[in-house]
């Protein structure tokens, strides 16, 4: 992390913002990725829940 450091003090601005431009857009990218996974899951949930549901309105029906 040392090494880091010193390397970012030897750089000047315009290197050190397009080093820091650069992590944000991967950030960025990282934080997209973790939406649509989330989706996804959400999705997932959401059919069991119905399933579920679907399931036990069809055993109350059959059940009188």
């Amino acid at each position: 992390m040392e090494t880091l450091r010193k390397l970012l003090k030897e750089l000047d601005d315009k290197s050190v913002s397009g080093i820091y431009l650069r992590e944000i857009a991967l950030l960025m990218e990282e934080i997209e990725a973790l939406k649509g996974e989330l989706r996804v899951r959400q999705n997932l949930i959401e059919n069991y829940e119905k399933q579920l549901k679907d399931k036990n309105e069809y055993k109350g029906r059959n059940s009188c």
